[in-house]
């Protein structure tokens, strides 16, 4: 039972070593990828075989052989457990990070798919003053702060044309001088 507790206690500093100082994993982390930037043969999901996936699959490993010899169960039944224990803990903690990147990943598309596109002015854009727009996306309403490209005043209400997208604000013109009625 020692050698399962042992790696459990492992994993499970190294999960929470990692999640307290991140930054400082990330570099040892990144130089072990099989893909270089992170990615594993899924574009910009995270690679399953990371540190901390492996963590994740040792603190499960660890718990599931420790909880079946704590219940009686020896040898071979005590490794199974562990396995199947490691692979429930990795696959959970995969899933979870698959469904993060996804989040973050669905915002910054959102962003670049707005070159080009129609929307309409909540609040008025002043001279070089923000205002506020907004957009259907994918079946939602989304509202972005903008300013105007060429710095004029745009009445609330008007429709406008997205031409850049620059840090947290849009670029737009408008498409008509005269709000909608």
């Amino acid at each position: 039972m020692a050698i399962y507790l042992i790696i459990f206690f492992t994993g499970f500093v190294f999960l929470l070593l990692s999640g307290v100082l991140g930054a400082l994993f990330e570099g040892a982390e990144n130089a072990l990828d099989h893909g270089g930037d992170g990615a594993f043969d899924g574009g910009d999901l995270p690679n399953p075989f990371s540190l901390r996936s492996i963590a994740a699959a040792g603190v499960g490993f660890g718990a599931g052989g420790a909880l079946a010899q704590i219940n009686g169960v020896d040898g071979n039944g005590s490794l199974v457990a562990a396995v199947v224990g490691g692979a429930l803990v990795a696959g959970v903690g995969y899933w979870f990070l698959v469904l993060l990147v996804k989040q973050q990943r669905s915002t910054h598309s959102k962003r670049a798919d707005l070159l080009g596109m129609e929307a309409v002015t909540d609040t008025a854009i002043g001279g070089g003053n923000h205002g506020q727009i907004t957009v259907l996306m994918d079946g939602q309403t989304i509202t972005f702060l903008a300013r105007a490209a060429d710095g004029a005043a745009v009445p609330a209400g008007t429709r406008v044309v997205v031409e850049s997208v620059v840090g947290g604000e849009v670029l737009v013109r408008a498409i008509s001088n005269s709000p909608l009625q």
